[in-house]
């Protein structure tokens, strides 16, 4: 991923442009630049302030990840993310895409959501329109070519 390497070809449901790579301006220390796509995505989940975490297998059964939202003392919405530690980093890599997704696509899901958590199912979904399409965009951008980012929603039980 260096250069102007931005691909033309439009995307088989959207017709919206699949773009990857990086523009020379781009800056250097910016997440694009991470060497694999789940580390670039994990540095654009930093920028834009969501925390990531792994969640150890024992504690992850039939869950690939989870998420919780809250709000900070200034009122902007946060984010934190946990990742199934046993999945290997392509899984890891849609799962965190499909939860930025669902961060950004659908807040307000997560907000009304009880205690602002939701697990994310082990099971990778048919692609589906609105955060899962999100999703598959937001991990070929960063370099992942997936058949899916989608996966099932999951109400966590109270703590």
């Amino acid at each position: 991923m260096t250069g102007d390497a931005f691909s033309s070809v439009p995307c088989s449901s959207c017709e919206m442009p699949l773009q990857r790579g990086v523009l020379d301006e781009y800056p250097s220390d910016g997440p694009l630049r991470q060497p694999t796509p789940l580390l670039r995505l994990a540095a654009l989940a930093e920028h834009v302030g969501v925390v990531l975490a792994d969640i150890v297998a024992d504690d992850a059964t039939g869950l690939a990840g989870a998420m919780g939202v809250g709000f900070e003392d200034d009122g902007q919405l946060r984010a934190l993310v946990g990742l199934a530690e046993d999945f290997d980093d392509g899984l890891r890599t849609d799962v965190l895409a499909f939860a930025l997704a669902l961060f950004t696509g659908e807040p307000q899901r997560l907000v009304k959501a009880p205690g602002g958590r939701l697990g994310i199912g082990r099971r990778r979904l048919t692609p589906t329109a609105g955060v899962g399409h999100l999703a598959f965009h937001l991990a070929y951008s960063c370099g992942r070519d997936t058949s899916s980012a989608t996966f099932e929603l999951i109400a966590l039980p109270s703590v």
